[in-house]
């Protein structure tokens, strides 16, 4: 091998290692996956309720797929959403909000996780959640409609 095609040799394991994190060879872990608690002190919503306690848990399911799970207080009310399943691009059935939303559609990258529940197939929410830079704590845009009313909700969470 002539030196220059050694130095691409090593330039693209060098590469390689460094796109795969971590621990050469091993996929980088997902900053999504954990619990995230929502901060209600720098979290407000107009046309809704302030929501008074969220938590957003995203654990890993089979292949790139998650387990999504919402468990909160809002409107004095007790609020627990889950589904399965969850692969970026595919609807998957939600429970917890009959009524409200049946199926959950997620997208997601390293820095940005987009939400759409629907109900009967008609979207009624759309979140735009960004992680932050310390990937400790996130930021969202949520709007929706409820009872034929829009909403909005500017959402600050934390990683517990």
């Amino acid at each position: 091998m002539s030196s220059s095609g050694s130095a691409c040799w090593r330039a693209s394991v060098v590469a390689t290692a460094l796109a795969a994190g971590p621990g050469f060879g091993a996929p980088r872990a997902d900053p999504w996956l954990g619990s995230w608690v929502l901060d209600p002190d720098r979290s407000a919503c107009e046309g809704t309720n302030n929501v008074q306690r969220y938590t957003l848990t995203l654990q890993p399911a089979t292949g790139e797929a998650l387990h999504y799970v919402v468990d909160g207080m809002d409107s004095n009310q007790k609020v627990h959403m889950e589904a399965s399943e969850v692969v970026d691009g595919k609807p998957a059935r939600l429970s917890g909000v009959p009524g409200y939303a049946d199926t959950i559609t997620v997208r997601r990258s390293h820095s940005h996780l987009q939400l759409v529940l629907a109900n009967g197939g008609k979207p009624v929410e759309w979140d735009s959640l960004t992680l932050g830079r310390d990937h400790q704590h996130w930021t969202g845009l949520l709007h929706g409609i409820l009872r034929g009313q829009p909403w909005v909700c500017r959402w600050l969470a934390r990683k517990q």
